[in-house]
């Protein structure tokens, strides 16, 4: 990791040398001695990087020293540069509005020139710092432990969705049906609810194989929708078991912590129809007393399942059955080994040609029968050239007798095969790894903004050709490729996890730097994830660092944040308040401006300060779910903004002129048309959709009753969105309901008709839906194959007026709802789904030779 955070410095410093060329002369002395310095360094730094994790005593001291002045290194740079760029913005903004410049020009030269003379006081003490510690380098002998440092590729292509099936199955169908076969069994007496349980040593497939359960198809036929899933993980409250049971009941989450009002909530679905409630990863009981009552007086006929690893946990709970998970056996481990080292056509006959099958042997041999260790080390066989060399180095390592200080007996025998792993990695996705531990154990992360916490950290560099997101995702695979992170089940979104015992690597690993606990931060501490509900911001001891990069408020926050907390958050990267009660951001928000990710995600945030805009570094802004009602003008302003998330932002009703300056955006949810909606400040206009060609995913557009001029749909320019596979087309009201005659009818069909005409669909869309469309056809150039040719799912909503649609030889889906004027079909030849909701003038379909699912409501 202190090679990847030094080759961002090293580049940062060659960026700003070559373009400052108005920098003082003490400032561009002490940028060049740091870049020697680290130049010098650098191939230690390698080896050291490059070294077993635990080989060389106070290597890893030494490193986090390093790591700490390369940190404030960064910081120094990243906020000289911040401001400069900020000053040259309100330089520009004053020549617009001044017309006496030379009268301001002294100003802002003055203001330069103190940034550059604090940039280079602040960098030589920097220098000092560096050239105490580089010294100490001399006590370790680096280059008789370097090692050959190989270029990991780590853009390799993996199929991640189907990481759990590939292990799936492997070596536990008999362990399945056993435990299928209680499960189906109904208890002979009523009046208490079943408890079985599967025991086993960390790593050995526990909660694979109570997934294989939950999954299977007789278990779903006999407990219906009334199965539910709940990690529980090391020392929870009762409060906290009882709300994650509810938010399964209720899929989604809530905000109810009282532990009474929870179990009132929880008592009439428990008790009303049998049920299935997998409990994974038990530890202790302390909040078993308190729940028990109301999980065991559920239905006749209902089970709970609970994983966990001692015998003790299921004795307690009075499990009526315990499942011993064995290790697996040396041909079980082999068959999931060959699944992972394995490259595509290559089978064992490989190995054995190559003569690397008894090296095979041994290595799966020392992963003790664990099919977490079989896999992972597996993975990095896959990398591995099939050299008997390079393989021997894996069998021969001395990390197979190593123990993870401080560890439990249960996790020592997984750990050797685990951070063969991590020693694999190249030093940029250690970061990744790192960073991960800022999680609980058991809590997910969705792809989406694992990529926006890594992007805003310079985990990955813009390339200037490849995306900094695809970069992002394509690491992330490689991770799981390597079975370091795991996927949970496909949602809407994918979401991360990563095992409980990779978990208390990355812990380690990630060191003094990573928190998750507010009341341990100290100034070593760069990232902090506070787990409880806080009321405040003075519950963490922010005083205690002005060096913390990242701030996650897990649990929310309820008073809004004062002038005073940002005071000591100078330095952030990263700031979530997702979840968060306060309706208000303080003007104070602007000062952060190193802020790269702001996450306000399903917060009652209503508005947002004009102050925003200084954040000129800022990447990604989520607002998904939030009460924002209306954004500022300064919007615009927010040059860097690659991700805007407006989803499900149902109260937001206005958006200002400005989006269209922001070149740089790669996600935009929804694109709210407000010019001429009667408020004083410019709304946004279609036309401003022009220069938004990086746009990519999802695009809502909406209000198009707004658009008042013809020219201003076609200067949107959508055929050059190449990066957009969804879209929605919507109108904001039914107007077909407020005309009185049908020539005012056909006036309003007429001109959404023309409207539409002039909005040439994205070239890759997949998935087009139209609401609240009063024309009476969609233009046949939607549907075209030489305009459409990836357009393969199509939705109409409340499109009252609507009578034919046009043919499409490609098309897979079509759900139709509430298009009360459609008359007939085409007899679409590759239609696969049809679902008609709401149609009362449609009496017949047309032969339909491939159709799978359909699906008729309210005809």
């Amino acid at each position: 990791m202190a090679d990847a955070l030094l080759s961002s410095v090293l580049n940062k410093l060659e960026h700003l040398i070559s373009e400052e060329v108005g920098l003082l002369l003490n400032a561009k002395a002490e940028l060049g001695n740091l870049k020697s310095e680290l130049q010098a360094i650098r191939d230690t730094i390698k080896a050291a990087d490059g070294l077993p994790y635990f080989m060389v005593d106070g290597v890893k001291d030494w490193l986090q020293k390093l790591k700490e002045v390369g940190y404030d290194a960064e910081d120094v740079i990243d906020e000289y540069r911040a401001r400069i760029a900020r000053s040259e913005y309100r330089k520009a903004a004053s020549k617009k509005k001044v017309s006496g410049l030379l009268i301001n020009a002294p100003l802002f030269l003055n203001k330069h020139v103190k940034l550059r003379y604090k940039l280079g006081k602040e960098i030589k003490a920097i220098n000092e710092r560096l050239s105490q510690i580089a010294k100490e380098r001399q006590r370790y002998n680096f280059d008789g432990f370097a090692r050959k440092i190989k270029e990991v590729n780590t853009n390799r292509k993996t199929n991640y969705l189907l990481i759990e099936k590939d292990v799936v199955g492997v070596g536990r169908e008999s362990d399945k049906e056993a435990l299928v076969g209680k499960l189906m069994v109904d208890d002979e007496t009523c009046g208490s609810v079943s408890i079985l349980s599967t025991v086993g040593i960390g790593g050995v497939g526990k909660t694979t194989l109570a997934k294989m359960v939950f999954n299977d198809e007789r278990v779903k036929k006999k407990f219906g929708e009334s199965m539910w899933w709940v990690f529980i993980s090391q020392r929870p409250r009762a409060e906290d078991v009882s709300k994650k049971i509810l938010e399964a009941v209720r899929k989604e989450a809530i905000n109810i912590s009282e532990l009474n009002t929870v179990c009132e909530l929880l008592h009439p679905v428990l008790s009303r129809q049998k049920f299935l409630l997998v409990l994974d990863d038990v530890w202790d009981l302390d909040w078993w007393e308190q729940l028990k009552p109301l999980l065991s007086g559920g239905a006749c006929g209902s089970k709970i399942l609970i994983t966990t690893r001692t015998a003790r946990i299921s004795h307690d709970m009075r499990a009526v059955y315990m499942h011993e998970l064995e290790t697996f056996t040396f041909k079980e481990s082999w068959d999931l080994f060959l699944q992972k080292a394995l490259r595509d056509g290559e089978t064992d006959e490989v190995l054995e040609r190559l003569n690397l099958k008894d090296i095979a042997h041994v290595i799966v041999n020392k992963c003790g029968g664990l099919p977490l260790v079989v896999q992972t080390v597996g993975s990095v066989m896959h990398s591995k050239e099939r050299k008997r060399e390079d393989w021997k180095v894996i069998s021969d390592s001395k990390i197979w007798d190593w123990k993870l200080p401080s560890s439990s007996s249960q996790s020592t025998s997984l750990l050797p095969g685990i951070i063969l792993s991590y020693d694999d990695l190249p030093s940029s996705l250690k970061s990744y790894f790192a960073y991960f531990s800022l999680l609980e154990k058991g809590d997910t992360m969705s792809k989406g903004s694992f990529v926006a916490n890594a992007m805003a950290h310079g985990f990955v560099e813009d390339s200037g050709g490849t995306d900094m997101e695809v970069i992002a995702g394509q690491q992330i695979d490689d991770l799981l490729g390597r079975c370091l992170l795991q996927l949970k089940e496909p949602e809407e979104e994918l979401r991360l996890f990563m095992h409980d015992v990779l978990h208390d690597l990355a812990t380690y690993v990630a060191g003094r730097e990573y928190c998750r606990c507010s009341s341990s931060i100290n100034e070593h501490t760069r990232h902090l994830a506070a787990r409880d509900c806080l009321i405040s911001l003075d519950e963490i001891v922010l005083r205690s660092t002005k060096s913390l990069r990242t701030l996650l408020c897990c649990g929310g926050l309820s008073g809004s944040p004062l002038d005073r907390d940002f005071n000591n958050l100078k330095r952030l990267r990263v700031l979530d308040f997702s979840y968060s009660t306060f309706s208000k951001l303080p003007d104070s928000i602007g000062d952060l401006i190193l802020l790269k990710h702001l996450g306000l995600r399903y917060s009652k945030i209503e508005e947002l300060p004009p102050s925003i805009g200084r954040l000129y570094n800022l990447q990604t802004l989520r607002l998904c779910g939030s009460k924002i009602k209306s954004l500022p003008k300064e919007i615009g302003e927010l040059c860097n903004l690659r991700q805007l998330d407006l989803e499900d932002t149902s109260e937001l009703v206005f958006v200002p002129k400005g989006l269209g300056k922001l070149s740089c955006l790669r996600e935009l949810t929804r694109f709210l048309i407000c010019d001429g909606n009667g408020t004083d400040v410019s709304g946004s206009n279609i036309r401003e959709l022009k220069n938004l060609n990086k746009l990519r995913g999802k695009l809502a557009i909406e209000y198009l009753e707004r658009v008042k001029e013809k020219n201003n749909a076609t200067n949107a320019e959508l055929q050059e969105k190449h990066y957009i596979e969804e879209l929605e087309l919507a109108y904001g009201k039914a107007m077909v309901d407020q005309l009185s005659t049908q020539e005012e009818i056909k006036n309003v069909a007429e001109a959404h008709k023309s409207l539409f005409e002039e909005l040439l669909l994205p070239p890759n869309l997949k998935h087009l839906t139209v609401t609240l469309y009063c024309g009476r056809l969609l233009p046949i150039t939607w549907c075209l194959y030489d305009n459409q040719r990836h357009l393969k799912s199509l939705k109409l909503q409340s499109c009252a007026c609507i009578e034919m649609l046009p043919n499409s030889s490609i098309l897979t889906s079509l759900h139709l709802f509430k298009c009360h004027h459609l008359r007939g079909l085409p007899s679409f030849p590759s239609l696969l789904e049809l679902l008609i909701d709401q149609c009362d003038g449609l009496n017949q379909l047309p032969i339909l030779s491939k159709l799978e699912t359909l699906k008729l409501e309210k005809l």
